[in-house]
């Protein structure tokens, strides 16, 4: 079953603090880069992202019960500064927001079994999708609609 953003909130959910020292973010980093591609870039966020994502994901499938919700799709949303990805990019003084919401998918057996550097990638996939393009696009769909989509 899918929950929708908008129903998320007639669900419980539970908010956290986890501190991490610069020193475990690099040693993570070091984790990623050792089984990553390379065509993704390692940062601090994607390997926090990705840690927290698999994490997660895996607890709900573990609380569920069965070993069927291995199958299920986790999805992971993610704010994205475009100040940058536009063409051309918006100049240092503007000071609006200039976010979208990237994503990554991927099924909790994929978050178990792959390698944490493919993680990683999977997360920083969801935010090179967001181009020049994407970024127009979801800007007109906005004028357009004037708002959200729902669900």
């Amino acid at each position: 079953e899918t929950t929708t953003v908008f129903e998320a909130t007639s669900q419980h959910l539970d908010f956290k603090i986890f501190k991490l020292s610069s020193e475990q973010i690099k040693k993570l980093k070091e984790r990623a880069s050792e089984t990553s591609s390379g065509y993704v870039r390692v940062t601090g966020f994607n390997v926090v992202t990705a840690l927290v994502w698999r994490c997660k994901a895996l607890s709900v499938a573990a609380e569920e019960g069965e070993e069927t919700n291995l199958e299920r799709e986790s999805t992971i949303l993610y704010a994205v500064d475009i100040r940058g990805r536009l063409n051309p990019e918006l100049p240092p003084s503007y000071t609006g927001n200039a976010v979208l919401t990237a994503y990554a998918k991927a099924k909790c057996k994929a978050l178990l079994e792959e390698p944490f550097g493919r993680i990683v990638e999977i997360v920083g996939e969801g935010a090179n999708r967001i181009t020049d393009e994407y970024a127009r696009s979801a800007i007109d769909w906005g004028e357009l609609y004037k708002g959200f989509p729902h669900g």
